[in-house]
């Protein structure tokens, strides 16, 4: 049938409508997008997290080379600020110090609980609720330079304690302070990496970074032998006059109190077995060599894939790199044994 003018134009008015409709509603999803985009990009924190591996590192930067500020242990808890690249998390970390993990050793959550540090506002007028949504009650207003306790954080949102009330303040609007022992502790880690770099750059090309233990007998230790680099080799030796690889590990280790035969094999008996995955600076490493399938050599790790040893090829005591073909394909094991 047909159409009469008239009900061609209200056919014609109805598209439009419909039209204008679609139009409408894609141009309010993209702006709403944007809006979100826009959100997410400015928040200040993502999540919190919680450490799942021992001894992991805390950088000044988004990779290896970069100095260590200080170690964490499994279980510890973090303010996820933000992915750093594909592979770092920026954090957070109780007292104050901002540094950059490795993601995989860090598992995201919605909350954590712990004492994050002091926080400070950095906006006017921002609002302390009681729950963290902003349909949550608030419970004051408060000023630009206001200071209060953060005790964990919920997503983008930090728990706090202030004048006696708890409630949850946005993360975009907060700095957090770093403690007089932070700042002194990354102050002397600082230090600590640039002259490790430096010993490590004088003695090989092969070891590129050497970081130091958070415990602080293990950090002796891996002073002293730091220190003992270029010494030479000498069969059966276990003095500063001259070391054989065992007879320089059977040395570190009496610097601590801990007796132990001289000989590779029979230091393998001593400690716990540790999974290569699972070295921490201090561990002992053990290879076999091209003549016998049996301990043959072993060395104290350093940490960042780098053991230090006594190498009668190279007659002195040097550093090298687990992943070096030889050390790669003779790799025997490893024991935590300070």
């Amino acid at each position: 049938m047909q159409k009469t003018p008239v009900e061609i134009s209200d056919f014609a008015r109805s598209n439009n409508r419909t039209s204008a409709c679609h139009f409408t509603a894609i141009i309010v999803t993209v702006l709403f997008l944007l809006a979100f985009v826009s959100l997410s990009a400015n928040a200040a924190n993502e999540a919190g997290g919680v450490v799942k591996s021992t001894d992991v590192n805390v950088r000044a930067g988004a990779n290896t080379d970069s100095a260590v500020l200080t170690s964490l242990k499994k279980g510890d808890n973090v303010v996820i600020v933000k992915w750093a690249n594909d592979s770092w998390y920026e954090v957070i970390i109780s007292g104050g110090t901002r540094g950059f993990v490795l993601a995989k050793y860090i598992t995201p959550l919605d909350s954590v609980t712990f004492a994050v540090g002091t926080g400070e506002l950095e906006a006017e007028d921002v609002s302390f609720r009681a729950g963290h949504s902003t349909d949550s009650e608030r419970i004051s207003l408060l000023k630009l330079g206001t200071q209060f306790e953060v005790t964990g954080t919920w997503a983008e949102w930090y728990s706090v304690k202030y004048n006696g009330k708890e409630g949850y303040v946005h993360s975009d609007y907060v700095r957090i302070l770093k403690t007089a022992a932070a700042k002194a502790a990354e102050t002397t880690s600082a230090k600590t990496t640039t002259v490790v770099k430096e010993l490590t750059a004088s003695y090989t090309n092969s070891a590129t970074a050497v970081k130091y233990s958070s415990n602080t007998n293990i950090a002796g230790v891996e002073e002293l032998a730091m220190s003992l680099l270029g010494t030479k080799y000498v069969y059966a030796g276990a003095s500063t006059k001259g070391f054989d690889c065992s007879g320089f590990t059977y040395y570190l280790a009496k610097s601590v109190g801990v007796d132990l035969p001289h000989g590779a094999t029979g230091q393998y008996k001593y400690g716990e077995k540790v999974a290569k995955t699972e070295l921490m600076p201090g561990d002992f490493v053990f290879f076999s060599s091209a003549e016998t399938k049996g301990i043959a050599h072993v060395g104290m790790y350093l940490g960042d894939g780098v053991f230090i040893h006594s190498s009668s090829a190279a007659k002195k005591v040097k550093l090298n790199n687990l992943s070096d073909q030889y050390y790669e394909q003779h790799w025997y094991g490893a024991r935590r044994i300070l």
